[in-house]
């Protein structure tokens, strides 16, 4: 639950320390790419609840529905160290 932008920043940079910690313990590359996947997933849920939170604060609730795609790589949760698009 980052409570802001640089949080999430700071957190998103811990990733080849964790990837490199995983190697280092023999976990599989398919593991380790799945690890990286699923914090660059929840990042993503994560942006869209701040996102709405700034916009409710500043222009009240959305007047409509609305959704967050992720789309690519990342929607297919496939996100890897670098992004490939």
């Amino acid at each position: 639950m980052a409570p802001d932008a640089q949080s999430l920043k700071e957190v998103v940079s811990t990733l080849p320390r964790l990837a490199k910690s995983l190697m280092a313990e023999s976990v599989p590359p398919r593991q380790v790419a799945g690890a990286i996947a699923a914090v660059i997933r929840d990042v993503y849920a994560r942006v869209a609840q701040l996102a709405e939170a700034l916009m409710i604060a500043g222009h009240g609730p959305a007047p409509a529905k609305w959704c967050f795609l992720v789309l690519g790589s990342a929607g297919r949760g496939e996100s890897l160290l670098a992004a490939d698009q």
